[in-house]
């Protein structure tokens, strides 16, 4: 009888130990696996940079792609601004870190992130002029599962719409 009593006792205090860490282990999926970083491409950075070298300006009114180019390029730093104040702001965005290609690769170039962001201002042709109503076009990937989500919205909502896409 004193052996069936000694296998129901825990062996040294290991029925208490374990005990205490169910909790924890039914809770694995209370913590993030890895961190929740969206990458997005400055990629106006270097074209901005090139269109300070432009020497060819055309005097006979006309314009050349390059210099239209150059000319809607300009605005993009604000772009980038309302880009990362959107995320900022945005409740869904919590816990959710939006940062470019560029200062990631200075900052981390090791760190891959999984999810990948395409945005640009949307635009479209009024007569012989290109109008912005403020709406982004943009394109979110998930790198390890291969989904994707995409819209055209105002920032908010844009910023919106992508974190509810990372946060699954």
């Amino acid at each position: 009888m004193s052996d069936g009593m000694a296998r129901n006792q825990p062996i040294a205090g290991y029925g208490k130990r374990l005990s205490a860490l169910v909790p924890f282990l039914a809770c694995g999926a209370c913590w993030s696996d890895e961190p929740k970083i969206v990458a997005y491409d400055a990629w106006w950075i270097q074209k901005i940079e090139d269109c300070k070298r432009i020497t060819n300006w055309r005097t006979d009114g006309l314009v050349s792609l390059e210099v239209a180019e150059c000319q809607s390029t300009a605005t993009l730093p604000a772009f980038e601004k309302i880009l990362v104040s959107a995320f900022r702001d945005s409740v869904a965005c919590k816990g959710v870190t939006l940062i470019s290609y560029q200062k990631l690769a200075k900052e981390a170039p090791t760190k891959e992130p999984r999810w990948a962001l395409n945005a640009s201002l949307a635009w479209r042709w009024e007569g012989q002029r290109i109008v912005r109503d403020g709406t982004i076009e943009w394109f979110v990937i998930d790198s390890r599962n291969k989904t994707s989500a995409d819209g055209l919205d105002i920032p908010h909502d844009m910023a919106t719409s992508v974190c509810t896409f990372v946060n699954g």
